[in-house]
C-alpha cells in the first residue's frame, strides 16, 4: 500500500508541477485537519489537495469556488463545490478501494503579508460511487503565492 501511494503521490505531484511552471502567481501550502496533506492554488481554479487521512485512506480533491466574498482588506469569505477521490488498502476495513464522491467547501481566508495566506475550510460531502455515505473534511492550512 505504501508503495502505491508513493508511486501515485510522485505522478501526481509531477502533473502539477508541469501546469504551474507555466503559470503565474500559483500557491502551495500544507493543511492540517482530517485529511492531512498539501495544498495547491492557481488563482481560483483549481484549489488541489493530496493528503493522507487519520482513517487511513488516500484523499484527493479539486474545488473550485463560486464565490469570493472581500470581508475586509485581508479576510474573504469563500464557498464554492468540487470532487474528491480516495483510496483504501487496508485489510482491517471493509471499504477498501476506491471511492468518489462531491465536497462543499465553506472557509474563510486571512493574508497577514502579501504572498501568505492561511484558510480554514470545512467540507461536509457525500462519497457517490460505489456506494452512497455521508463525508466531512475539515482543514487549517496556509500557502505561500509563487510568481514565476
Amino acid at each position: 500500500m505504501k508503495k502505491r501511494f508513493l508511486v501515485i503521490f510522485i505522478m501526481i505531484l509531477l502533473e502539477i508541477s508541469l501546469f504551474a511552471v507555466k503559470k503565474n502567481d500559483y500557491g502551495a501550502g500544507i493543511m492540517v485537519g482530517e485529511p492531512t496533506g498539501i495544498t495547491l492554488k492557481y488563482k481560483n481554479f483549481p484549489i488541489l489537495g493530496f493528503a493522507w487521512s487519520f482513517d487511513n485512506y488516500l484523499h484527493i480533491h479539486a474545488d473550485y469556488w463560486i464565490d469570493q466574498m472581500t470581508l475586509t482588506k485581508k479576510v474573504d469569505l469563500f464557498y464554492g463545490g468540487g470532487i474528491k477521490y480516495k483510496y483504501r488498502d487496508d485489510e482491517k476495513k471493509k471499504d477498501n478501494g476506491s471511492s468518489i464522491g462531491i465536497r462543499l467547501p465553506v472557509g474563510v481566508q486571512f493574508f497577514p503579508k502579501k504572498r501568505i495566506e492561511i484558510f480554514f475550510e470545512l467540507a461536509p460531502g457525500i462519497m457517490i460511487i460505489p456506494d452512497t455515505e455521508i463525508s466531512f473534511n475539515i482543514g487549517l492550512g496556509c500557502r505561500y503565492y509563487f510568481s514565476l
